[in-house]
């Protein structure tokens, strides 16, 4: 059998790490993932535009370009989502061993979130998120058509930059005033475009800069699909560009570079347990590719939606805050 390896100078010590592949269900592109995974979609009531209630497990898969060539499947957790006396309630239930069950749940009204135990339902933390009174809503948003009317009139009441063009459809840009993207950091731009064939969210795109120069770029794209001639969202792909315009100084110049696992070379595993043996070797489960003196990098993550219910979520999923 060949193996892969990673062949690194340091002296006259020879380093090499040897490339295995993780476990976990893995997938080279996010078309593959929703391809061979089709979602199931249950309606309770007749199919219509008013989506007030939302449940699904959520699959969360991820990967970045200088250590990975697939997506991962890194964690699971089911999403909730409800309409209720006008109020916008939203539930999530971790499927994780490793994290402390008093946080494994959350759920939130909009102006309060509470963390809690999901077996005995002892609330673990409380905190409000805002004193501002929220808008009054009917539908939830976000997850099939949007009413793109009330969007050019609203960007115009507000004098904001929106306009349609072909092929790109509707372009909402954000005053950079008006972003806030916490501290360290200083927002560049905000994009929303929407697909006015469609009248659903197409991408978000949003650009900052971080306190030690490093540039993030985050394009979010929403997938949807057709129920009956209703787009329904069943995931999100998430595009993260972190671009980093220094080096690490003093970085070791022999050391070898790979862009890819193709380009690593195979040795046997006899010549391998030599390796072993003379002490010149490290294993590890991660190569990292691409110019190892800079520290650019791109992660994808993904959310898929399986098993959908849609107006058909209890309110007693919400009790614990209500």
């Amino acid at each position: 059998m060949k193996r892969k390896i990673l062949y690194v100078t340091l002296g006259t010590a020879l380093c090499v790490a040897l490339c295995c592949c993780g476990n976990g269900e893995k997938f080279t592109d996010t078309d593959s993932l929703f391809n061979e995974n089709p979602v199931t979609i249950d309606w309770k009531d007749n199919k219509d535009e008013n989506i007030y209630s939302f449940n699904t497990d959520v699959s969360v898969y991820s990967m970045n370009n200088r250590k990975s060539e697939n997506l991962k499947l890194n964690k699971k957790y089911k999403l909730s989502l409800k309409i209720i006396d006008e109020k916008n309630y939203v539930r999530m239930d971790f499927d994780s061993s490793d994290m402390d069950i008093n946080y494994r749940s959350m759920v939130s009204d909009g102006t309060e979130v509470v963390f809690f135990n999901p077996e005995t339902e002892t609330v673990s933390q409380r905190f409000s998120m805002s004193n501002e009174e929220l808008p009054k809503t009917t539908n939830l948003s976000g997850l099939s058509r949007i009413d793109l009317e009330e969007i050019k009139n609203a960007s115009k009441r507000l004098s904001l930059d929106c306009c349609e063009t072909e092929g790109e459809g509707l372009v909402l840009k954000v005053p950079v005033e008006m972003l806030d993207f916490g501290e360290h950091t200083k927002p560049i731009f905000q994009t929303v475009r929407y697909d006015t064939t469609t009248d659903t969210l197409a991408e978000t795109e949003t650009c900052m800069f971080i306190d030690d120069g490093t540039r993030v770029t985050t394009s979010e794209y929403p997938v949807y699909e057709d129920v009956d001639g209703i787009p329904i969202k069943i995931g999100c792909v998430t595009i993260i560009d972190s671009v980093i315009e220094k080096n690490i100084t003093g970085f070791n110049e022999n050391f070898q570079n790979y862009e890819s696992s193709e380009e690593i070379e195979t040795i046997s595993d006899d010549e391998l347990q030599q390796l072993k043996s003379e002490g010149k070797i490290v294993e590890s489960q991660e190569p990292v590719f691409g110019d190892q003196s800079n520290l650019s990098n791109q992660k994808t993550i993904v959310e898929k939606y399986d098993d959908i219910l849609i107006n058909n979520t209890d309110d007693s999923v919400f009790r614990i805050i209500m």
